[in-house]
């Protein structure tokens, strides 16, 4: 994690907190102007782009963005920040040139065959779990010791005579292929060794005095602390969403179904014990489920949207830029921090990092 806790947009850990943003006011676009729906879903009217070429900006109308009135407080650095940046760097330690360690946090994804096929309830395209509590059939946790980020392995494990999670695969043979991505590691303390290992520093106190100064540039010169939930309470009453994007919509199921895994792993609970907790009925949580994947759908398109009418690209100079920050904030090497990542999901990254910024600094 960052050194730098004056931005509040980072990248959030593989677990993700849904932002609250509603719908957007009456239309100002003419009838005309806008695609035909091919479906509607979760009360959304759909236009269908996997077989034609939506423009973002025929669907979505920004208004007047770049004028949003938002708060921004100066915050002063005590030695409380100090101590909370160093425990929060060490708690969560990128591995990058190390290979894993039980006990490590590890996001990985992986396939699971049997017979040649893929099984899907033994695969995920990304999991993240602490090795040795992953719940996954015994030998898989440690076959992934000794991997680092990038590297892959196959393994061939036996499952249980009773395997309670797929009965129908009980003592048959399977191979996973896993990918390990990240890995992130807990110290207790900070100690030279982990000064010299994991920073450029020589010591504890040029270490501290590093944080310290990161903290107070980004306080003193970062225009972008603003509050999340009064940005996006800002925004929508600016835009007016006309259609919702079929892709968007797909790729926002998958994301809550992924964060919606991944909390529950790394919770140690299952989905029923979750809503027992939450007291969420069967209705009540498909309705929180459908509530939160339209808050990603309209996110994700008004950040493209902003994106495409202010001419951000991904390969330029302002991105680039915007990448080696991040990557900074994380400890991690340019070429680390982008592995992380699927060449759409960074682009979404830094364009909402973008928009922000062009925001908060108007």
């Amino acid at each position: 994690m960052s050194m730098k806790k004056g931005r509040v947009f980072l990248i959030v850990s593989l677990c993700m907190t849904l932002i609250v943003i509603s719908g957007c006011g009456k239309s100002r676009k003419s009838h005309s102007d806008i695609p035909k729906s091919d479906d509607e879903e979760y009360g959304m009217e759909i236009v269908d782009d996997t077989n034609k070429n939506v423009n973002i900006l025929d669907i979505v109308d920004l208004g007047d963005y770049k004028n949003l009135k938002l708060n921004h407080q100066e915050k002063k650095v005590t030695n409380s920040d100090v101590e909370r940046a160093v425990a929060d760097a060490l708690q969560n330690t990128q591995i990058v040139d190390e290979g894993a360690e039980s006990g490590d946090w590890v996001f990985a994804s992986f396939t699971g065959q049997v017979d040649g096929t893929i099984i899907s309830d033994e695969s995920n395209e990304g999991m993240q779990f602490k090795i040795g509590e992953s719940g996954m059939p015994f030998g898989f946790d440690e076959s992934i010791i000794g991997l680092k980020p990038g590297e892959s392995k196959d393994i061939d494990l036996q499952l249980p005579d009773e395997y309670k999670k797929n009965p129908d695969l009980s003592g048959k043979k399977i191979t996973y292929s896993i990918i390990v991505n990240s890995i992130t590691r807990s110290y207790p303390e900070l100690t030279e060794d982990w000064i010299h290992k994991y920073t450029e520093y020589s010591s504890k106190d040029e270490y501290k005095s590093s944080v310290r100064e990161n903290l107070i540039q980004e306080a003193s010169l970062n225009q972008n602390d603003i509050d999340e939930e009064e940005f996006w309470e800002k925004i929508k009453k600016t835009c007016i969403i006309e259609k919702y994007i079929k892709t968007d919509i797909d790729s926002a199921k998958k994301q809550f179904d992924l964060n919606m895994n991944n909390n529950l792993q790394m919770s140690g609970i299952d989905l029923d014990t979750y809503k027992s907790q939450m007291k969420l009925n069967d209705k009540e949580y498909e309705k929180q489920k459908i509530n939160d994947i339209k808050r990603i759908v309209e996110q994700d398109m008004i950040i493209r949207a902003i994106s495409k009418k202010e001419g951000f690209k991904i390969d330029d100079e302002k991105s680039k830029e915007v990448i080696m920050d991040m990557a900074n904030e994380y400890q991690m090497t340019e070429q680390s921090f982008r592995s992380l990542f699927k060449k759409k999901d960074l682009e979404k990254q830094v364009m909402r990092r973008r928009v922000i910024d062009l925001i908060a600094e108007n």
